[in-house]
């Protein structure tokens, strides 16, 4: 699980396993985008490979996803927040969901 401090820049890196437990090869995607989105279902925020927000990396089963401090900012303090990724290959789509649900837990910053 995944630990961020509302008001950083944060790197979360993911590594992505199929439904029978084995890694995912996403080296040759051709997107990758990660979807963080309450309960709402409205998308707080939106990172993609194309717009080199998304990386793959040197394990060919794992993805960086930059994350700035305007949107940590955004994310409830206290709380699991969750997202899912869509994976790219061959004009199909892929979803990453289940494993990642309640994976990031947020803090608030200190008042001092």
């Amino acid at each position: 699980m995944a630990t961020i401090i509302k008001g950083e820049d944060r790197t979360l890196t993911v590594e992505l396993l199929d439904s029978d437990g084995e890694p995912f090869n996403v080296s040759t995607a051709t997107e990758i985008e990660a979807k963080f989105c309450p309960e709402s279902g409205v998308v707080l925020l939106s990172r993609t490979l194309t717009a080199a927000q998304v990386s793959v990396v040197n394990a060919l089963n794992k993805v960086a996803i930059e994350l700035d401090a305007a949107f940590s900012a955004t994310v409830r303090a206290g709380e699991e927040e969750s997202f899912e990724l869509h994976v790219t290959i061959a004009g199909k789509v892929r979803i990453f969901q289940r494993d990642l649900i309640g994976s990031l837990n947020v803090y608030a910053q200190m008042e001092c």
